[in-house]
Parts: C-alpha cells; sequence; structure tokens
C-alpha cells in the first residue's frame, strides 16, 4: 500500500482564480423532474444515483448550469458555458462539447488515481489525451439554421511512465476503463428522453 501521507509524483499542482464554477450556497429546486428517488444498494446489485442539472441561458450563446448534489448532503455548483467566436459566441467560458469531453476524461482520471490509492503500482508520470471526432451538417432555413450533429469516434491515449509490467498496466487500465461512468456511457447506447414542458404542462 501506498504512504498516504507522501504526494504522489504524477499530481501535478495547479493553481487557478475564475469565476466561471463555483460553489452554491443555496441549489434551486427543480420545476418540471419528479423529485430524485434514492435507495441503498442491495448486495450484488449496482448502487444506482441520480444526477440533476438545470441548465439557463445567460445570453444569446452564453449558458449556466446548476448541478445539484448528486447525494445528501453533497456540494452544488454553477458551471458556466460559451461558444467560441466562429459561431457567435464570445469565448468567456468553455463550450459545451469541452465539458463533455473534458468530463469523460476527469471521470476516467477519478478511477485511474483511485485504483492507485489502493494499489502498490508504481507510476512517475499519467497524463491523458482524448480526441472526438464530432461532425455537423451545415444548418438550414426550415431547421432554425441548425444541423445535423454526431461523432464519429474518441480516442483516448493514456500516458504512463512506469517500470511495471505490460500487462499488469493493461489490466490496470482495463479495470479503470470498465468502473469508468462517463466512459461506459458513451460506449454504450443509453435510452434517452426529451419531452416539452409546455407553459407548466408536460406534453407526451
Amino acid at each position: 500500500m501506498p504512504n498516504n501521507q507522501d504526494t504522489p509524483a504524477w499530481i501535478q499542482p495547479v493553481m487557478t482564480a475564475t469565476n466561471i464554477v463555483h460553489k452554491l450556497a443555496s441549489p434551486p429546486s427543480l420545476e418540471a423532474l419528479p423529485p430524485a428517488t434514492r435507495s441503498k444498494a442491495r448486495k450484488g446489485e449496482p448502487y444506482r444515483f441520480p444526477l440533476d442539472i438545470i441548465i439557463e441561458p445567460t445570453s444569446e450563446f452564453g449558458k449556466r448550469a446548476q448541478v445539484l448534489a448528486a447525494t445528501p448532503g453533497s456540494a452544488a455548483f454553477e458551471i458556466h458555458c460559451d461558444e467560441g467566436k466562429m459561431v457567435g459566441g464570445s469565448e468567456s467560458a468553455p463550450t459545451p462539447l469541452a465539458y463533455l469531453m473534458s468530463g469523460m476524461g476527469f471521470c476516467l482520471m477519478t478511477h485511474i488515481t483511485g485504483y492507485l490509492h489502493f494499489t502498490d503500482l508504481k507510476i512517475r508520470r499519467i497524463r491523458l489525451e482524448l480526441r472526438a471526432n464530432f461532425h455537423t451538417t451545415l444548418g438550414h432555413v426550415e431547421r432554425g439554421n441548425q444541423g445535423i450533429g454526431g461523432c464519429d469516434g474518441i480516442e483516448t491515449r493514456v500516458i504512463l511512465d512506469s517500470d511495471e509490467p505490460l500487462d499488469r498496466l493493461q489490466h490496470f487500465l482495463s479495470v479503470c476503463e470498465e468502473a469508468c461512468i462517463a466512459s461506459q456511457t458513451i460506449a454504450h447506447a443509453t435510452p434517452v428522453s426529451l419531452k416539452l414542458v409546455h407553459n407548466g404542462q408536460l406534453c407526451e
């Protein structure tokens, strides 16, 4: 087991000062979604938890997300987002796709560093590089100038400096990929529901 008092070599301290992300003192309430239900996981069954997010525009291209606590007693946050100048934004914050891919990378890194915390693997350096090959068609006036988007695939490279045997490192990454909720959500078909709430009434 590693010594918890020692700072791992793969940690890269970064000092930042920004208001793009901040903690909410009083998170808002949901209007259209029913109250989230939570239950204790039974032995042999997965633990399930909801994550509720409220998104509102702050300008034509700017928006904010209020991320409600996923578990009772945990913190809620506000995150700001924008678009690039090429599509009319002011680049005051990361784009939605940047958050999407960052979230996937952050989640995978959580499992990588979490695995290392509980094992004796010796790693000197960790770096993730991700590339999403997104695509979109040109917008059409009949669709409000909106195209049709998608993604042709995501490539992830996990860079490790280590003297550990290759098979042990491959097993380590395989376990982390299977544990990563974000990676598994993207890799497998996930049911998605979008419904209109018109003047307070849910349209079925």
